[in-house]
């Protein structure tokens, strides 16, 4: 009966046919993280499924801290239980993402916990388990605790939910209730042991004379939802905790074989690059959320763990755009439309619960949207989305309306002065970098390049010569703010002073051929990245020069001692793709630590050790998906041309081959891409077979079924 309660409730993604044994060995694997190595602090880890999120707390075997099932909330709650009097200690534990395991002992009494998450629901199952390592019979007395306020919150931004309104407590049919009457909140709690018919108590109860190396369990049934379902899942799962637990394992490694159906598999002599790889692609399933309560189904949340940032962020969004169109097509679509819908000039992310806007100006918006934009049209080749129309408007007529903001067509060229706002780095002493920013308007470059190519496959004039602006732009930002003598940009802050910030973003500008920028300014920007006395750590990047005055020890994101988890993938894509081959592999090569040390990666880590940022409600960023993009696209090389043909031009590292990338889903085409020793590289794809060696493009010939090219000519292009 409950198999099929949670069966009825799963996606086409949860029924995805797959090989179980198989999926189950290789997800925990790959996902799977010892309490010896893994490194979160026990406020940082927890569980989520989509549809609640939970603490058990590392350092004991039962705890379990905080409920978030947005839009409902217990931050304050706490489960706990003591064993003959005792609270047991975690002496150690395996996170994987279904199911926490945290073992311990007291006196002869060894404990085994297992803190699942029940698929498709707002709801939780613990089970515990006792042995008797004694030599005689013992009794084992249980008490639990089960407290904390619930509430409602109609707004999910970067914060965790503040403490919920206090709950009046209810016991029926021995399932315990909190409730609150104004929000309709409701929590619920019960335990169940096997083979006896009544739930046991909920203050506890005692197990009489257990054998030696007898055992004993009990399973502890929670749910959060509104007031009289939360209740009713409780029920539900006492029916059978236990099956509950496996149909919860098997949607789980279902919507790993979904996954892994639609991202490429990486196979390579390298175990910590394939690690890497693998933890990186997790991120796209913890922040994947089909809430009821939510706007869009799926949302992919920026976070989402422990109730922190549940918003979606169009930076972090962003950040890895080139992965959303092999993985969810349609939910990419519906993503863009829903913020586009928003005044991308008066906001930074799209809230869940209400699809409305949060937050201040983030300038790097544009840039954002037009790279996902621009990113699916060519991975799908739906050129008619860009036709669509929302609020009156083509989708395309955004883009363009994006990328000509805050521009001024009267004049050739501008550079954009973004005011007095600290939003683009948020540095969080006196220093500043605000007004004229040169890797803003460097990006903006980009930005006019990318429209105007979707103009172009549309057949669109925006009338705006976007390619001939962004070359004007290109020899502006040079001659107005290159300072040739420091090899790097100047910014021009409200007053009009010129003054150097030793960003990280200024490497964002690279990687673009000579769209962006010429030979000295990208051989200057390298020179400043490679060096350790400035921007090179041993385990990443510092976001600010250390020469830099703001920079701030305290301050990990954007202002020194290390960098959001997806600036420095970012930054080796850059360098892969201008070339730097052996710049990119030596920074990369830095991150392969995340794997092993972390479950999964919040906003920051630091660049001089292995250590994350703890100051932050955001500790499962989307961004940590970067990775994965890119080793598909920049260390394998893979890129989709406006044409919709598709260049494989890999550098991989020596000590990672044999290496092969396969079931690549772009354009039209499913392919293998093969690296061997001896730099031989062979793209399967179709029953043809495409050989040449690293270093030489090879170009697969647009598939059939992608539409054709409707480019249209500037006028001025007719005349030559």
């Amino acid at each position: 009966m409950v198999w099929m309660l949670l069966l009825a409730g799963t996606t086409i993604a949860d029924l995805a046919d797959y090989d179980g044994a198989a999926t189950a060995q290789r997800a925990d694997e790959l996902f799977a993280l010892d309490g010896e190595s893994n490194i979160v602090h026990p406020q940082d880890c927890g569980l989520i499924n989509g549809y609640i999120t939970l603490n058990g707390w590392l350092e004991d075997i039962v705890r379990i801290k905080g409920l978030f099932a947005p839009p409902y909330h217990s931050s304050d709650f706490e489960f706990n239980a003591t064993f003959n009097g005792h609270q047991v200690a975690a002496t150690g534990n395996v996170w994987r993402p279904e199911v926490l395991t945290r073992m311990g002992h007291i006196d002869s009494w060894q404990f085994t916990s297992r803190l699942f998450t029940v698929a498709n629901e707002r709801a939780a199952i613990l089970e515990v388990e006792a042995r008797n390592g004694g030599s005689q019979s013992a009794d084992l007395e249980v008490a639990f605790s089960f407290s904390g306020g619930v509430g409602k919150r109609s707004r999910w931004d970067f914060s965790k939910p503040g403490k919920p309104p206090a709950a009046t407590r209810h016991e029926e049919n021995g399932i315990l209730r909190l409730d609150h009457a104004g929000s309709g909140a409701q929590a619920a709690f019960a335990v169940k042991v096997p083979g006896e018919t009544g739930n046991a108590g909920t203050d506890g109860r005692t197990f009489h004379d257990v054998a030696a190396g007898g055992k004993v369990k009990f399973h502890v049934c929670l749910a959060l939802g509104p007031a009289g379902m939360a209740q009713a899942r409780v029920a539900d799962m006492l029916k059978d905790p236990e099956a509950v637990c496996r149909a919860s394992t098997t949607i789980w490694r279902r919507r790993v074989a979904h996954l892994f159906d639609h991202m490429p598999g990486l196979t390579t002599a390298s175990a910590p690059l394939e690690r890497l790889y693998y933890r990186s692609m997790l991120h796209l399933l913890l922040n994947e959320w089909r809430s009821p309560d939510f706007v869009l189904h799926p949302f992919y949340s920026t976070g989402g763990l422990n109730g922190g940032c549940t918003c979606n962020y169009l930076w972090n969004f962003g950040e890895v755009y080139r992965l959303w169109a092999m993985l969810d097509p349609r939910a990419t679509r519906e993503h863009i439309r829903a913020f586009l819908n928003l005044d991308l000039a008066n906001c930074f992310a799209l809230e869940p619960c209400t699809g409305g806007p949060l937050g201040p100006y983030y300038m790097i918006n544009q840039e954002k949207i037009t790279f996902v934009t621009h990113a699916y049209v060519l991975e799908t080749g739906d050129v008619g989305f860009l036709g669509e129309t929302l609020n009156g408007k083509t989708i395309l007529g955004h883009l363009v309306q994006q990328a000509l903001m805050h521009d001024d067509l009267s004049r050739e060229a501008v550079l954009v002065d973004y005011g007095t706002s600290n939003s683009h780095l948020e540095l969080r002493r006196n220093y500043k970098y605000n007004g004229v920013m040169a890797d803003l308007n460097l990006r903006r470059i980009v930005v006019f390049r990318l429209v105007d190519e979707l103009c172009r496959l549309a057949g669109v004039n925006p009338g705006v010569d976007l390619a001939a602006r962004a070359a004007a732009l290109r020899a502006l930002v040079k001659r107005e703010l290159f300072n040739s003598e420091l090899g790097w940009y100047n910014f021009v802050d409200a007053t009009g002073t010129r003054d150097l910030r030793w960003t990280i973003q200024m490497f964002k500008a690279l990687g673009w051929g000579d769209w962006v920028m010429g030979d000295e300014e990208r051989t200057a920007l390298v020179t400043h990245l490679m060096s350790t006395k400035e921007f090179l750590g041993d385990y990443g990047l510092h976001s600010l020069s250390k020469l830099d005055p703001a920079y701030d020890e305290s301050d990990v994101d954007n202002g020194g001692p290390g960098a959001c988890v997806s600036f420095t993938p970012a930054v080796v894509d850059r360098l892969y793709r201008d070339g730097c081959v052996q710049e990119a592999e030596t920074i990369f090569r830095r991150l392969y630590w995340l794997a092993d040390a972390l479950p999964c990666w919040g906003d920051s880590q630091y660049a001089d050790r292995k250590d994350y940022r703890h100051d932050t409600p955001l500790q499962n960023d989307i961004q940590g998906a970067a990775h994965v993009q890119t080793i598909v696209f920049s260390m394998l090389g893979i890129q989709v041309n406006p044409d919709f043909s598709i260049t494989v031009n890999p550098h991989p590292p020596k000590d990672a081959l044999p290496l092969t990338l396969s079931n690549v889903k772009l354009a039209g085409r499913t392919f293998d891409v093969t690296c061997r020793a001896d730099d031989t590289v062979a793209v399967k794809s179709g029953g043809q077979t495409f050989s040449g060696h690293v270093g030489a493009p090879l170009r697969l010939p647009k598939a059939e079924g992608m539409p054709d090219s409707r480019f249209f000519v500037h006028k001025k292009e007719k005349a030559k």
